[in-house]
């Protein structure tokens, strides 16, 4: 059973995306609807939810966003420093935004995942893995072995 908290947060990241803009994209003589975290209305939405919840920390996906994109969501949304994976096409994009609060050190990353290590003002240090999951089902297996290879020897939580 979720606390008051946990739902209200579910909510608002459903309606979250339910909001989010949307962007035009003709291929081929079809069009299809993209989402894109730049979006005014999504821009707005998780400015909010910053506001409200404030957090240290914020992993964003399929952002389809480059860099300098990227800076200015940072801004907006009160953070000071920033790790992105730039899109590929039309479609990916990973983005890490924190506060100067946290040390964050960013030792891997791929389309789909950046691992990192952080330290807090208090000095507890943990590793942390920010996963999407490979849209495609077949390749999830695969996109695991990947993720826990090379792990670094660790105690940490």
């Amino acid at each position: 059973m979720l606390d008051s908290d946990e739902t209200e947060m579910e909510q608002q990241t459903m309606m979250m995306r339910s909001k989010r803009g949307r962007v035009e994209n003709k291929t081929k003589g079809r069009s299809t609807e993209r989402l894109t975290i730049t979006a005014p209305a999504t821009v707005s939405e998780a400015q909010d939810l910053c506001r409200k919840l404030k957090p240290d920390i914020l992993f964003l996906i399929e952002t389809r966003a480059k860099e300098c994109r990227i800076m200015k969501l940072k801004r907006k949304l009160h953070f000071e420093k920033h790790f992105c994976v730039e899109p590929q096409g039309l479609s990916g994009g990973l983005c890490l935004l924190w506060n100067k609060n946290l040390d964050v050190d960013v030792y891997a990353w791929s389309d789909n995942y950046i691992k990192a290590k952080i330290k807090d003002d208090n000095n507890y240090e943990w590793s942390c893995y920010f996963v999407y999951g490979n849209p495609k089902f077949q390749h999830r297996k695969a996109q695991w072995k990947e993720l826990s290879a090379h792990n670094r020897p660790t105690n940490d939580p």
